[in-house]
């Protein structure tokens, strides 16, 4: 019943008894950004059938895009670069002490925070899109000029590798960049699956990476 109190609270009008009608708690629902929510969701919420758990995730997610609030997702994202930072670790043999070392850098990081490695992934894909997406509405030259001398350098530092020891995924970066330009002119193989919006997603409203639901109502 918890989840149909907080749903009622939400919407600031009671769900009503099995069988009642509902239109006027789906135009509730429509106000409060759930204009695609199923009448039969509706009916099964009334009936007590379904949790409302799903549906009220709902609620929150539409009212933290209403909110157009990112505090929550900004504060994780902003631990894992922190902890990245100080993950950090250079290489020690001579010839390479230079570099610094990815070999389980990821799993530092999501040791360090307590977390699984495939969250850190995930999380680093979508800081990526967030990244992309805010200089393409709003370009900062500084980040952009800052980013593309490191990746220049990283694909130089690449090129000095043995052919076996080189990365495919810098390998790809040098082919779909045009460096005339600065301009990424192909795919750079970031990978965004339905876990990762979900993740996204619950970092978002909830400022942690998973939605603890005994429902998917």
């Amino acid at each position: 019943m918890g989840s149909r109190f907080e749903i009622e609270q939400k919407l600031g009008t009671p769900l009503g008894e099995r069988g009642s009608d509902r239109k006027s708690v789906a135009q509730a629902f429509r106000k409060k950004g759930l204009a695609g929510l199923n009448p039969t969701s509706i009916s099964r919420l009334k009936a007590g059938m379904i949790s409302g758990e799903r549906t009220n995730w709902r609620l929150d997610a539409s009212r933290v895009l209403e909110e157009d609030n990112a505090g929550l997702k900004n504060l994780f994202y902003e631990q894992i670069a922190q902890v990245g930072v100080s993950e950090r670790r250079f290489n020690t043999s001579p010839q390479r002490a230079h570099m610094l070392k990815s070999d389980h850098f990821v799993e530092d990081v999501a040791r360090a925070l307590e977390q699984d490695p495939q969250v850190v992934r995930r999380s680093i894909r979508g800081m990526r899109v967030d990244m992309v997406l805010a200089q393409a509405s709003s370009p900062n030259t500084t980040l952009l000029r800052q980013f593309f001398e490191i990746a220049e350098r990283l694909i130089d530092h690449n090129y000095r590798l043995p052919p076996s020891m080189r990365s495919p995924s810098v390998n790809i970066l040098d082919q779909v960049w045009d460096h005339a330009t600065s301009e990424i002119v192909g795919s750079t193989g970031i990978e965004i699956d339905e876990g990762v919006i979900e993740q996204h997603r619950n970092i978002l409203v909830y400022g942690r990476p998973a939605y603890h639901s005994s429902s998917r109502q």
